[in-house]
């Protein structure tokens, strides 16, 4: 039997305890690092793309697709106003998540974000959302956990599923956001994808500490990401962008080539070619 894997990353984030026999990867940067780190020779190795990226290539095609006015006023947000996302944290990989929405709004609030934009808030799917009943009332802030709850948030472990609508739903609000917000998060790269500005949260300092493992690294190291250090940076990193949309672009773009080299939704196709190959 041969154990074949398909990673995100063979450095900072592998878990794997059996060495696989195979490795399907993103792109030639994991490549190069499943062949260096992990001694794969070149024949156990394929670059088939990220899955779970190809909706964003096929998603506005969907005759569901919303308009930005349509979309934005569903989640009782002003279209006429620009619109931060913030993608929230794993629960675990930053504990303080509620704070950081907390001051978020709150720099709203005090005026600091220019033109009183939308905070729109899309919590991790194994976030509470009850957690953020204080805020979801704010007039200008929507709070949505991804996905659909199948179980109740006294059940441990796995609740949340994450359905077609759903994946239309997150391309949408990544297509309509002004600014995208989050931490250590692949969210970068999606951001990218639809050439949005986009910031990592390096507050509190004890948190800071995540940019220098080896993947968090390299996508900061590409310019594409402004990373902020305390509140005051990120209203100036928001306010900078709605003033600049077209800074960083070319580091975007670069990021979407060397991350992303498939963006035709077909992940699936060359994945199976894989398998097969293997099989005969």
């Amino acid at each position: 039997t041969k154990f074949i894997a398909f990673s995100i990353s063979e450095t900072s984030n592998g878990k794997m305890i059996r060495k696989t026999d195979y490795l399907a990867v993103w792109n030639a940067i994991m490549k190069k690092e499943a062949q260096a780190l992990h001694r794969y020779p070149d024949d156990r190795l394929a670059i088939v793309g990220c899955m779970r990226f190809d909706h964003y290539f096929t998603d506005q095609t969907n005759p569901r697709f919303p308009s930005r006015e349509t979309f934005l006023a569903s989640k009782g947000l002003d279209p006429t106003k620009r619109t931060v996302v913030l993608a929230g944290p794993t629960p675990s990989n930053y504990p303080p998540r509620k704070e950081l929405v907390s001051r978020l709004v709150r720099l709203k609030r005090e005026g600091k974000l220019d033109g009183d934009p939308n905070i729109f808030v899309r919590i991790h799917p194994i976030d509470r959302l009850s957690d953020y009943d204080d805020m979801a009332n704010t007039p200008g802030v929507a709070i949505e956990r991804a996905g659909r709850q199948t179980l109740p948030d006294t059940h441990g472990g796995q609740k949340i599923e994450m359905e077609e609508d759903d994946l239309v739903n997150l391309t949408a609000t990544l297509q309509y956001a002004d600014v995208v917000v989050n931490f250590a998060s692949t969210v970068i790269m999606e951001a990218c994808i639809f050439d949005r500005p986009v910031i990592t949260i390096g507050f509190p300092e004890s948190r800071r500490i995540v940019y220098q493992f080896e993947y968090n690294k390299g996508l900061l190291d590409t310019g594409a990401v402004r990373l902020a250090n305390t509140p005051d940076e990120l209203a100036q990193w928001i306010n900078r962008y709605f003033a600049e949309p077209e800074l960083d672009r070319a580091e975007r773009a670069k990021l979407v080539k060397d991350y992303i080299p498939f963006r035709d939704g077909k992940t699936h196709e060359r994945t199976a070619a894989f398998i097969s190959e293997i099989i005969a």
